[in-house]
């Protein structure tokens, strides 16, 4: 009678070890038939083996830690570009929407001399109030306020010649931003400014740009 201990030695390949008598066999044949062993109460009773847990199992899962710890960097990573530009390209659209602004201001002051549209017989600018109440300006500037800019009208001290205006940020800011300035030339002229801006008494009393302003256009 062979040795129970060495019944795998009549098998090559992969072995089972019986619970019950602890008898090494066959894997295949412990899987199908059960234990082998004369006596042995799982003699006959297919036990198939628990595999271990397949470390493939596992991968997925780390997979998704991985893939999520890398879409958020990534989002980290275009939020760090995103916001920066988007705040860029606001401001450029404020600034542009002021130059628009002032062109508005420039033809609106054209009409309302040349129709005398405050009725008092001088051929004069007006402020922008007066302006406003001539209907020449959209709502927005005619409150002074678009587009977070604010905008100043005013005559020259020669009302029938010369006038002036600024926009300026609405809100004071620690960093320069760009202000912008009109006269009755039609010119517009921009300095970078921090803080609350071009002052009016920035302008001269004729209504004439700061020397250090550059021109726009």
């Amino acid at each position: 009678m062979k040795d129970r201990k060495t019944h795998e030695a009549d098998h090559q390949g992969p072995t089972r070890t019986c619970p019950a008598c602890g008898v090494t066999q066959h894997a295949e044949c412990y899987d199908e038939h059960g234990c082998t062993t004369l006596g042995c109460k799982q003699q006959g009773q297919p036990q198939p083996a628990q595999d271990a847990p397949d470390a493939s199992d596992e991968r997925p899962s780390r997979r998704k830690h991985l893939l999520a710890g890398a879409a958020l960097a990534g989002a980290s990573a275009l939020a760090a570009v995103a916001v920066p530009a988007f705040l860029e390209a606001r401001q450029h659209g404020a600034e542009s929407s002021a130059i628009g602004a002032l062109k508005a201001i420039s033809a609106a002051q054209s009409l309302f001399r040349q129709g005398d549209l405050d009725q008092d017989g001088v051929l004069d600018y007006g402020t922008l109030s007066e302006l406003a109440q001539a209907g020449l300006l959209e709502e927005e500037v005619a409150r002074g306020l678009k587009r977070d800019y604010e905008f100043i009208v005013q005559p020259g001290s020669s009302p029938e010649f010369t006038w002036w205006a600024i926009a300026r940020p609405a809100e004071e800011s620690e960093e320069p931003r760009r202000n912008f300035f009109v006269n009755h030339t039609g010119v517009i002229y921009y300095t970078v400014e921090a803080g609350e801006g071009i002052c009016p008494c920035d302008v001269d009393p004729f209504g004439n740009a700061n020397p250090a302003w550059a021109c726009i256009g």
